[in-house]
């Protein structure tokens, strides 16, 4: 699998929560920040839970909305014009989990 198609699998998993869960929060830190991170650190981020923690999965230069109503989210490159520089997570119970889904979707489409 690549990293790419691993990417959006964890944008789906994570859509599919019903609520924070440390081990997605480390499957992601291990997919987009370090591999080598290993079981029961904590030395990554919360970010089926944290808002400030999924925002820091946005990437450099993409502006991102959140609406609770509906748990959506949307990150979009304004450099990008249609659907290629925008990206939308809807999750089923949280907004932050819809955030991290969007910001998922977005690094994916920079590999």
């Amino acid at each position: 699998m690549t990293n790419k198609e691993t990417l959006l699998e964890l944008a789906d998993r994570v859509e599919a929560l019903d609520g924070p869960c440390r081990e997605m929060d480390l499957e992601i830190a291990r997919t987009v920040i370090n591999p080598q991170i290993v079981n029961g650190s904590t030395a990554h981020e919360r970010y089926t839970t944290s808002l400030d923690a999924s925002m820091t999965l946005v990437p450099e230069g993409c502006d991102f909305l959140v609406n609770s109503r509906g748990n959506f989210a949307r990150v979009w490159d304004e450099k990008e014009s249609g659907s290629h520089g925008s990206w939308t997570g809807q999750a089923k119970k949280t907004t932050v989990a819809a955030l991290t889904a969007a910001a998922l979707r977005a690094i994916a489409s920079q590999d």
